[in-house]
């Protein structure tokens, strides 16, 4: 999302007048929606107003409107300070000792009549009103009279901006980068001329079974839930564990796991103003985790509930250019699934030996994984180990890297002792004891 914000210091107006201007300005600029670049940014135009008693100098960071009030002659209007129309009245202009249209987001000044934006119609004042406040905005954002949309009219079917205006005032102030290809991802096609593998929107979403896909850079990664953390690999076991009071499975678009989470934590550290602050903040970070009306149905009206309603739980509000993933971790276990799917269960003997397995795999120097295997083949993947694992492998970071790139086979870290098996428990222990050493014979020939 790009956000454009104006902001506009008023001398002599009123409230009602400033409030209505304002609400103009955001109204036209909206629109029905605007969207910039290939990804097609959402943006998004907000107005800040405030009153000063003059705009000698200027409020620093501010554009500055001095109001005049119209007493029914040319003499009371505004008039051009200076240009070919030099001295000529007009309800609004931008520039009074600044130059207009602004240069990357400048401060301009500039004279309104308290008759900008009147009625169309003076017997109608209910209809269309003249759009002079967002015309002037234009200006305020770097457009210039003559650039069509709003620039060339103030009223009628034409009097709204053009997409060549919302590409040059995002490219003014924000530049030409404000939409790189990263905000493609969640739109629900998969973009591969973007660099994306996936898309969470799309169907199908363009990972295999066991992976899914981030939703920051729409990539396919190994989810790591680690169940004793409360995080599990699908919703069916998530539900099956996740029991108690006040708790409930979400899915967390941004690991791949379903989460429990107890709501009744977030409720009561809301309620404690010196918890309150942090765990909003941590909200606004983990806006997949709960939704705003399971906890007001649950809660009713709680404190700290008007800074809760500020956040925008859907996921696809999510302000992703705030957001980056790590995803080093799941690399890690994704080169340990490609060397056993690619070189352990080739072996004899060995391959039938984690048949089906639950094996807790210790990397010194990397992150412990578990995994659960059916068939010889990879059924689940976690994110630290199991406690009720069957067998335990170890290895190191280096020796899986010099196994997938071909440099060191498998066999040879076996028979090196590079990488270490054993079984838990009376029979897995034995039976791996003596798979070892059949397997030392076999590797010898």
């Amino acid at each position: 999302k790009i956000t454009i914000t104006l902001y506009i210091a008023f001398v002599g107006a009123t409230d009602a007048q400033i409030n209505s201007w304002a609400q103009e300005i955001s109204d036209v600029w909206n629109g029905d929606g605007q969207t910039y670049g290939d990804c097609k940014c959402e943006v998004v135009f907000k107005v800040n107003t405030t009153k000063v008693a003059s705009c000698t100098p200027m409020p620093a960071g501010w554009h500055c409107v001095t109001v005049l009030p119209w007493d029914g002659t040319d003499a009371s209007l505004p008039h051009l300070p200076a240009g070919p129309r030099a001295g000529e009245a007009v309800v609004a202009y931008m520039g009074k000792i600044t130059q207009s249209p602004s240069v990357g987001g400048a401060s301009l000044d500039g004279e309104w009549s308290d008759q900008a934006s009147r009625p169309v119609n003076p017997n109608n004042p209910q209809g269309e009103h003249y759009k002079d406040a967002a015309h002037e905005a234009g200006h305020m954002m770097g457009l210039d009279d003559g650039e069509g949309g709003i620039m060339n009219f103030t009223s009628g079917p034409n009097a709204k901006p053009t997409q060549a205006h919302i590409n040059k005032i995002v490219e003014n102030l924000c530049g030409a980068n404000a939409c790189p290809d990263r905000c493609c991802c969640k739109n629900g096609k998969i973009d591969r001329d973007k660099g994306e593998a996936c898309d969470p929107f799309a169907t199908p979403n363009g990972c295999a079974s066991n992976e899914y896909c981030c939703p920051v850079c729409c990539n396919c990664y190994v989810p790591l839930c680690n169940p004793s953390k409360g995080k599990y690999p699908s919703e069916k076991e998530c539900t099956q564990f996740c029991t108690g009071e006040l708790k409930k499975c979400y899915y967390n678009y941004k690991t791949g796991c379903w989460d429990c989470v107890k709501l009744k934590v977030i409720i009561e550290n809301l309620a404690t103003e010196s918890t309150r602050q942090k765990t909003i903040e941590q909200l606004k970070i983990n806006k997949w985790w709960f939704t705003k009306e399971s906890l007001k149905e649950l809660y009713g009206e709680i404190p700290g509930w008007e800074e809760l309603e500020k956040l925008e739980p859907d996921l696809t509000d999510w302000p992703l250019g705030n957001i980056t993933c790590d995803h080093s971790k799941s690399d890690n276990a994704k080169k340990f699934m490609e060397l056993y799917n690619s070189n352990l269960i080739t072996l004899p003997i060995v391959s039938k030996l984690f048949a089906n397995e639950r094996i807790n795999i210790y990397i010194e120097g990397g992150d412990d994984y578990s995994i659960v295997t059916s068939n010889k083949q990879i059924e689940r993947v976690y994110g630290g180990p199991l406690e009720d694992q069957t067998v335990n492998i170890y290895t190191n970071q280096e020796i899986i890297e010099e196994i997938n790139s071909g440099r060191l086979s498998i066999t040879e870290a076996l028979d090196e002792g590079k990488i270490r098996y054993e079984g838990v428990g009376f029979y897995n222990s034995l039976k791996f004891r003596i798979a070892n050493f059949i397997f030392d014979i076999y590797s010898r020939f």
